[in-house]
């Protein structure tokens, strides 16, 4: 029997095979390159958790069972007790910072240990201290209990790491603190403070007693805008008051570490009430009142010709010049002072006349002014009506005493004389 095989034959079966297996790994190709881009993929996040185990000691590296220890981190915190080992292990965010706490019936801290917890982190080691804790009675010198005494306890940096107020009995007890050296603080407004040291590691029960006490205060009332001295101010503090003397200045006893409410009063000056903390040693402060809005009004003369002018001037508080304000005669507005604080005013009338001045709400006191008629111009004077204000010439340009009526009579009679003189050289 012959056998034979037909070589072309076998050679298109094979390739029509290898391009059936072409084409399958190029349709599992594309498959793979679809997939990975939807498929999750597992990485690890900020937010995973790590088992971190927590060693509590104390600072002699001994071991510390049974103590609680508080992992706490932004938004949580865990928390667990030690073993027989003095290890906890506890569940924390991996790149989180992570405050452990450790406290047990005989040891604690005074502050968490701060941590961030890396990639490498698996143990993290808290150190404890011999637990204390201090109890005071604070009284004063007769033994009466002072409630509300401020209680401060501060490290050996001068860091305050508790405090708090004494009960209605005057007692005060800290929290548990970790063994070392502390200062107490106490402190009452009125009374000496009184600073007390702690050490070793013993709890203690302590009577505190206060004592009163009174410090200089120094107070200097000056005028708020020239700053000169005032003297003979009304000065009160804690009931006690007096006056300032000619420079000025007034010492008052006042209660040590106190808030202390100085009133102050002048006449002719706006009061004030300032509020100062004193010590337990002098203490100087300054004290500044203004002067209450005032006007002062003056004219140039106390009689004047009917028909003639008289210089106002109008003065501030402080003597300057009150510009722009309204002058009034006889109950009706003449006008406006100038920059210079003066307004020339017309006497219309014979009689005594008003004159007065108003800025805001702020008038001055009332100035007569006497008219005097034409015919009874010999007793007429320029006499300032006050002490301050200049005599000025009017602003129509004519001496005082003459008035518009003699100086048309003049002006005729020069005019005449001109006109008889050209027609006598005709």
């Amino acid at each position: 029997m012959n056998c034979w095989i037909d070589v072309r034959t076998m050679t298109g079966i094979r390739s029509n095979r290898s391009r059936r297996t072409v084409a399958l790994v190029a349709v599992v190709l594309a498959a793979l390159v679809v997939v990975p881009a939807t498929a999750p993929v597992a990485t690890a996040q900020s937010g995973d958790r790590v088992t971190v185990t927590v060693l509590v000691t104390t600072d002699r590296e001994i071991p510390v069972p049974d103590a609680t220890v508080t992992a706490a981190w932004d938004g949580g915190e865990t928390q667990g007790t030690t073993a027989g080992n003095g290890k906890v292990f506890l569940d924390v965010p991996r790149g989180a910072t992570v405050s452990f706490d450790a406290d047990q019936s005989d040891y604690t801290r005074n502050s968490p240990l701060r941590r961030t917890i890396g990639p490498a982190t698996d143990q993290v080691t808290v150190e404890v201290s011999v637990a204390v804790q201090f109890t005071y009675r604070v009284s004063d010198a007769d033994g009466d209990p002072l409630s509300g005494t401020d209680v401060s306890v501060l490290n050996d940096r001068g860091s305050e790491i508790a405090g708090g107020e004494t009960g209605s009995d005057g007692r005060y007890a800290t929290p548990r603190l970790a063994a070392a050296d502390y200062t107490v603080r106490f402190e009452r407004a009125g009374y000496f403070t009184v600073n007390r040291s702690e050490s070793g590691t013993q709890s203690v029960i302590r009577p505190i007693t206060l004592e009163r006490g009174l410090a200089t205060l120094a107070i200097n009332v000056t005028d708020s805008r020239t700053g000169e001295p005032l003297e003979g101010a009304t000065v009160e503090a804690n009931t006690v008051s007096g006056e300032t003397d000619a420079d000025g200045r007034i010492n008052l006893d006042v209660p040590v570490n106190d808030e202390v409410a100085v009133d102050v009063s002048l006449t002719g000056h706006d009061a004030t009430t300032r509020s100062f903390t004193t010590g337990e040693a002098s203490r100087t402060v300054t004290v500044s009142l203004a002067r209450l809005p005032n006007l002062t009004t003056s004219t140039a003369n106390d009689r004047v010709v009917v028909g003639e002018s008289t210089l106002v001037s109008v003065r501030d508080a402080y003597d300057d010049p009150a510009a722009n304000a309204t002058v009034i005669v006889d109950g009706e507005k003449a006008g406006e002072t100038d920059a210079d604080g003066e307004l020339l005013v017309t006497v219309e009338s014979a009689g005594d006349h008003e004159i007065r001045a108003q800025r805001g709400n702020i008038r001055s006191e009332t100035v007569v002014v006497e008219g005097v008629a034409t015919g009874d111009a010999g007793g007429a004077t320029t006499t300032p009506a006050t002490s301050t204000g200049a005599v000025r010439t009017p602003s129509s340009g004519l001496a005082p005493g003459f008035g518009v009526g003699a100086g048309l009579v003049a002006l005729t009679l020069i005019l005449a004389l001109g006109y008889a003189v050209r027609s006598s050289r005709r």
